[in-house]
């Protein structure tokens, strides 16, 4: 009978179908989205002898849950060089939930030990404390319209400008501090308040921390629900001197010129950055000769008695007149006009000089670290 029964089941056919449902789906780079459940139905059909059997069908789902995972990106390409005192100095990150769900991300920031780029230890005599701003208007610029401090139900696989944003302090030339940002990942639409755990419930689901720790930034550990990067601050202080030197009056000429009515009088302005360690940019001098008993000369002076570039009564001048031309204002030795007319490019020297309403502007300068420039223009002494 065991026998006859072997045989009877052996010469069964035999079929398998598998159906695997997915409801909602979605892709992401994430993976699935969470909450999604996942329903696989097996059917099986088969004949006994030559007698079909009714199909046996088995239905199994599970609902995925919830990865947490953010990462944080600086968007320096070098530590942000500021001045003793300024303010408003900002570092630019991007903050992406790599989660696999939409998720807020409450927004932290921090010193650090060291500084990246440049290396070295933070040694700022009084760091100042940043407060983070998302990029409103996704400008990737800081402004007015960024006064939001927490993201607030960021999508997967989105991210954010985020800004940290801070005064300087008194803080000696070279000066560097390190700054990290922290993302902590929150309940959605919480304004960054309904804090999450590790394996613990979210919206039906479970909730996995998957992030690693960052040992560049304190307080970003490994399944914390968390993520971070750093950028840093170094300080340029430039030293700016002006003197001025006769060059020439109605009696002695060139020759041991004195500062008499008429004399022409060659006002140079030092801009020092000879121990900077960053590079200064868009530096801008005012110098407003309204209140004083003399008159811009611009172009208006003769070959003989063009600019000083040696800053003494001693001659290799530069001659900035020229035909037609409103020329009278020089720049690290280059010649500028002295009119309002935008950016001028001479040689290696890019600024933008002009003389109006009794004032000398001289704007969008760069003074690289080791370097100085000097601005130089004539006036007659009334």
């Amino acid at each position: 009978m065991k026998s006859a029964m072997f045989h009877k089941f052996a010469a069964a056919a035999l079929v398998v179908l598998a159906v695997a449902v997915l409801a909602p789906a979605a892709s992401f780079a994430a993976g699935t989205i969470a909450g999604t459940v996942v329903t696989n139905t097996v059917t099986i059909n088969y004949n006994v002898g030559a007698v079909p059997a009714a199909a046996v069908i088995t239905t199994v789902s599970f609902t995925v849950d919830t990865k947490v995972n953010v990462t944080v990106q600086t968007q320096d390409t070098n530590v942000i060089a500021v001045a003793p005192g300024a303010t408003g100095a900002v570092l630019s990150f991007l903050v992406t939930n790599t989660s696999n769900t939409a998720l807020d991300f409450a927004l932290t920031s921090v010193t650090t030990a060291t500084v990246p780029f440049v290396g070295g230890a933070s040694n700022f005599a009084t760091p100042p404390a940043l407060t983070a701003y998302v990029d409103g208007d996704a400008s990737h610029t800081y402004n007015a319209a960024d006064t939001t401090n927490n993201i607030i139900n960021l999508a997967p696989d989105t991210g954010v400008w985020v800004f940290l944003v801070g005064n300087i302090g008194t803080e000696a030339n070279g000066a560097i501090e390190g700054y990290g940002l922290i993302a902590t990942a929150k309940a959605a639409n919480s304004a960054a308040a309904g804090l999450l755990t590790h394996n613990g419930a979210y919206n039906g689901t479970t909730s996995v921390f998957a992030d690693a720790a960052n040992g560049s930034v304190g307080g970003d550990g490994a399944n914390q629900g968390n993520g971070s990067d750093r950028g840093g601050f170094q300080v340029t202080a430039l030293t700016i001197t002006k003197t001025a030197v006769t060059y020439s009056d109605p009696v002695n000429l060139t020759t041991s010129p004195r500062a008499i009515p008429g004399a022409t009088i060659t006002y140079i302005i030092t801009i020092n950055n000879s121990a900077g360690t960053s590079n200064a940019t868009n530096v801008s001098i005012s110098d407003n000769l309204g209140s004083l008993p003399v008159t811009f000369t611009g172009a208006v002076l003769p070959t003989a008695v063009a600019f000083n570039d040696s800053g003494s009564a001693n001659p290799s001048p530069i001659d900035c007149t020229a035909s037609g031309t409103a020329y009278g204002i020089v720049v690290n030795g280059q010649c500028f006009t002295n009119t309002a007319d935008g950016a001028e490019t001479h040689g290696t020297v890019t600024a933008d000089a002009n003389f109006a309403a009794g004032t000398i502007t001289v704007s969008g300068l760069t003074v690289n670290a080791g370097t100085t420039a000097v601005i130089k223009y004539q006036v007659v002494l009334n």
